[in-house]
């Protein structure tokens, strides 16, 4: 299967909140944030995967990440080094992200992320909504990398 890796755009808008949706992920703020996302397409256009970016004071925080089951390993890096570059082009030096999954944090270090104390997120980040509504859950954990 052939997959194309892309920035998105303004005509995306529908589709990705419809693929979040369907992954019972929080839309707000695509609309107004589409040219900080990352998405994956079969061959026929279907979105396989989506990853976002919220810029906070300088950081950019990952969200959104929504993958269908087709997706490899590989393909999942290759999404990830699409945002990274999307970080670099938009002068976000370091990227966090927040997840109540354990078992994503092998991968996550594989792709350069280290994990941090909960105590030490940057104070920039209060200003995240996203931040605010995730770190209220159980078993949260904080990771960052620099790009």
């Amino acid at each position: 299967m052939v997959e194309i890796i892309r920035q998105a755009e303004s005509m995306d808008v529908d589709k990705i909140i419809s693929f979040l949706t369907d992954a019972k992920l929080n839309c707000d703020g695509i609309k107004e944030m589409i040219d900080y996302f990352v998405l994956s397409e079969d061959e026929e256009g279907n979105i396989t995967a989506v990853l976002g970016i919220e810029p906070v004071q300088g950081i950019g925080v990952l969200r959104s990440l929504a993958i269908r089951s087709t997706v490899k390993e590989e393909g999942l890096v290759q999404l990830f080094q699409h945002v990274y570059n999307l970080a670099k082009s938009k002068k976000l030096p370091t990227l966090m992200l927040i997840t109540n999954k354990e078992a994503f944090i092998p991968l996550l270090q594989f792709m350069g992320f280290e994990r941090i104390a909960n105590n030490a997120i940057p104070k920039e980040l209060e200003y995240s909504t996203h931040v605010k509504q995730i770190s209220g859950l159980d078993g949260v954990f904080f990771m960052k990398r620099a790009i």
